[in-house]
């Protein structure tokens, strides 16, 4: 099973308390977003796959999510209508590979 027990209910006490749960990750969105359905997460922010008729050709689209979090997830704050400094503010984040530590520097409080 995917879900870890202790991961799933933080992730339901976030969303009790009334945040919004986003899974931001380098891996391949059309990988990932099966993922993000089985933990009821609806917003995925994961790197992108170029597509030519319909096919993927292999090559990246658009800003890649490894070196590209903060830029992505600053843009996502942006497309919510939320400033990005306010979003990281009030964002929490939780990681597994030391990549993330520049979202944790942005964000005025990390792992609240």
């Amino acid at each position: 099973m995917l879900r870890d027990p202790s991961g799933q209910q933080r992730l339901d006490q976030h969303r009790q308390g009334g945040d919004t749960v986003v899974l931001i990750t380098a891996t391949l969105f059309e990988l990932v977003s099966p993922v993000g359905q089985l933990m009821d997460i609806s917003t995925v922010i994961a790197s992108l796959s170029e597509r030519y008729e319909g096919a993927l050709t292999g090559r990246p689209h658009g800003t890649p999510c490894s070196a590209g979090k903060v830029k992505r997830a600053s843009q996502y704050f942006r497309d919510q209508g939320i400033h990005s400094h306010d979003g990281f503010a009030a964002s929490t984040f939780t990681a597994t590979q030391s990549i993330m530590f520049p979202c944790w520097k942005t964000s005025l409080d990390p792992g609240r």
